[in-house]
């Protein structure tokens, strides 16, 4: 029975690119929502407490990353015990960067 269950699954039109990048677990967005939100609100405005406006933001790529992982001096925890890969912490850095709108 295995091996017919191998010849079925060798035979499967579905096309596997070993190469590709892995996808993060979350994205961006999904993380933002579930960590960010609550004090930078959905569209990176909302000031709650002492979270910074991420629509004017001016910091680098590497200084979000810092403050992400590392927290801040203004009551920002740090999250990097947060991600599992590289990859969401890019796909974080990211998400924040499309919130910028001035």
């Amino acid at each position: 029975m295995s091996a017919f269950l191998g010849l079925v699954a060798c035979n499967s039109s579905e096309t596997v690119d070993l190469n590709a990048a892995p996808k993060p677990a979350e994205s961006g967005q999904k993380l933002y929502k579930k960590y960010c939100q609550s004090c930078h609100g959905k569209t990176g405005d909302a000031r709650r407490g002492n979270a910074a406006d991420l629509t004017t933001s001016t910091m680098t790529d590497a200084q979000v990353r810092n403050v992400i992982l590392n927290g801040n001096d203004k009551g920002m925890m740090g999250y990097k015990n947060l991600f599992e890969t590289e990859a969401e912490l890019d796909s974080l850095v990211q998400h924040v960067f499309t919130l910028r709108t001035k």
